[in-house]
């Protein structure tokens, strides 16, 4: 080798070397800038979520084209334009404005596009004179010419600073690329070859269907809580791991993937290892996609509204769930029941999976309310118990569920209980509306009656309760049963584990919505309440905001008829009538059960549907 040639090849190692040291300085340097940002925010007070997350919280890659074309117009911003100084005067010929909408449209367009724009705007040409540079002693190959549209879309010639600032690039590497992949034969450049073919490392269709079996051995299961909303997600018991069950797999099946290989094919089978019967909480989903355009380039938004929102409602969680824990752990005494409430949804009977007919007959809806104490069975000498009716007795109409409240109060298990605690969720044509108030103002003041009912409710979307275990224990018992013909197949389900109360139609009471709109009345915004309170010997409402006030605020809603009705000592009989008749079912659904499914049931089970009681008026409540 020439000794010139000695001194050219080390002389471009030099400048590698150099390069790669300023890219090496330029990202550290980029990063510092992020650090520095986050620890001013954290000295400023802002060490939440947003202040820190630059700090703790990895970006998450761009998967989808839409996310991609957001990370690279954050990537490569709009730089500033050429100095004053420069010979074609380019700021005159593309002003601000136009730059920005170029570089806005430019990052619109997906990587083939761009590239295909680079190249139609710019024209390469045999150089006029050939000089041979001093450091490197080569010459020059190509001259470029740079080109812009104007507002009127006409092309107006730009130095290549002015080019590559408009379009977001600090350097000239990508345009370089972008035109040496151009043959000299070729009059476009070539279509992006990435992600056209398997990744080495990707999984056979045997091997996938290996790791959803292993998975699928665990039995995920179905929600009830959540089956209107999302009926495709399955849920694992909630003391299983991925780390778990990847460590089972490994030693069935060694060497077929990674941990991280597992929990993504866990993750697109749509199921999770939340507890059974949380529902998603939609305030704390909505709050994720904030946070992902919560911040810009580092910047943290102050002053965040959403933010503040959604710190509120995480605080109000975690009172209501430390008193839930509280009263699992404390003793009652004798007369005091504590539990949690929930209805089960939804059922319908009759039950025959292996019938196809089933599915598309019009069948009975069968309510179930559950009051489980708080802990299971296991930890309360209390049982479980259901309240069950169908569609054909009564509906779930506010006053429906206030008597199925009263029917557990003035249940033999019950009826010596002096105080109730209920813990339920915020649904309120259930749990909190003006009719159960009333009714609960009712009970409490009814000779023989307890002396105190509370309720507390959950926060919306943080809700898991036992009553939700013993449904899960319930949807158990009919998988295992299989078919479950009738109501007293039902009944006998949840006598296997808890105690089966079947409502009669005279045990559903109309109760009134009592709520008085007079200047008299002082009640609260129903949406601001965790815990309300009444009391014997009073008709006031007491209520708190938040279960960790000491005190509770109070005032009237009763209208005073009403209110003088329940506390009138001289009345015979109950305040509020019973109903006399059962709702009823439409003849064309009865019909369609004796049609279609009857001859699929052992005969003694075809009294039960035959006395069915018809009403013409009566809605179908699967649709209402």
């Amino acid at each position: 080798m020439s000794r010139k040639m000695q001194e050219l090849m080390n002389l471009m190692n030099q400048m590698i070397l150099t390069m790669t040291h300023y890219h090496q300085r330029e990202r550290r340097d980029h990063h510092q800038h992020h650090l520095e940002n986050a620890l001013e925010d954290k000295d400023a007070g802002k060490d939440d979520h947003c202040a820190g997350s630059c700090l703790s919280k990895k970006r998450k890659p761009a998967r989808t084209p839409e996310a991609r074309k957001e990370r690279d117009s954050q990537k490569y911003p709009l730089l500033d334009p050429c100095p004053p100084t420069c010979k074609r005067h380019c700021i005159q010929k593309i002003n601000q404005e136009r730059r920005k909408a170029i570089h806005s449209q430019f990052w619109e367009m997906d990587y083939n596009k761009r590239r295909d724009w680079i190249y139609t705007h710019i024209n390469q040409e045999e150089p006029k004179r050939r000089v041979l540079h001093p450091a490197s002693h080569m010459t020059r190959e190509v001259s470029r010419y740079y080109h812009m549209p104007d507002s009127e879309g006409n092309d107006k010639m730009v130095c290549a600073v002015f080019f590559r600032h408009t379009l977001g690039y600090k350097h000239n590497k990508i345009i370089t690329h972008t035109l040496a992949s151009i043959k000299a034969e070729e009059i476009a450049t070539p279509v992006d070859a990435r992600g056209r073919h398997a990744p080495k490392h990707k999984l056979g269709n045997d091997a996938l269907q290996t790791i959803k079996d292993h998975i699928n051995s665990y039995h995920p299961s179905v929600s009830h809580y959540r089956r209107e909303h999302a009926p495709l997600r399955r849920y694992l018991a909630p003391e299983l791991t991925c780390k778990d069950m990847y460590k089972d797999f490994n030693t069935k099946h060694p060497g077929i993937c990674k941990r991280e290989r597992y929990r993504t094919t866990l993750k697109s089978m749509n199921i999770s290892f939340a507890k059974l019967g949380e529902e998603e909480c939609e305030t704390c989903t909505e709050h994720k996609v904030h946070l992902e355009t919560h911040q810009q380039d580092g910047n943290v938004a102050r002053n965040c509204e959403e933010c503040a929102a959604w710190e509120k409602h995480m605080e109000r969680v975690g009172v209501a769930r430390d008193w839930y824990r509280k009263d699992t752990k404390r003793d009652h005494p004798i007369d005091e029941s504590v539990v949690s409430v929930d209805m089960q949804k939804i059922i319908m009977l009759p039950r025959m999976p292996g019938i196809k007919n089933c599915v598309f007959t019009r069948r009975l809806v069968q309510m179930h309310q559950t009051f489980a104490p708080l802990g299971g069975q296991s930890s309360s000498s209390d049982p479980v118990i259901g309240v069950i009716w169908d569609e054909s007795m009564c509906g779930r109409n506010a006053d429906d569920v206030a008597s199925a409240y009263v029917r557990f109060m003035r249940h033999t298990k019950c009826r010596d209980k002096k105080k109730f605690v209920f813990y339920m969720d915020n649904c309120a044509g259930q749990n909190k509306n003006w009719t159960i108030y009333t009714a609960m103002i009712d009970e409490v003041n009814r000779p023989g009656g307890p002396d105190e009912i509370i309720f507390k409710y959950l926060e919306k979307g943080h809700t898991f309760m036992s009553a939700d275990s013993f449904h899960h224990q319930v949807e158990s018992g009919m998988k295992k049963a299989k078919n479950v013909y009738d109501g007293q197949d039902f009944k006998q389900i949840i006598d296997e584990t808890g105690v089966a109360a079947q409502m009669k139609p005279t045990d559903f009471i109309m109760y009134e919505n009592g709520l008085s709109q007079g200047n008299f009345t002082n009640r609260p915004l129903l949406s601001n309440v965790q815990e309300a309170k009444f009391t014997r010997g009073s008709t006031q409402l007491m209520w708190k905001p938040s279960m960790d006030d000491t005190t509770y605020k109070q005032g009237d809603f009763l209208k005073k008829k009403t209110a003088a009705k329940i506390m009138d000592k001289k009345k015979e009989g109950p305040t509020f009538p019973a109903k006399k008749h059962p709702r009823g079912i439409s003849e064309d659904k009865k019909d369609g059960i004796l049609s279609n499914l009857l001859k699929f049931m052992p005969t003694n089970r075809h009294q039960f549907w035959q006395d069915l009681p018809v009403a013409a008026a009566s809605l179908d409540l699967i649709d209402h």
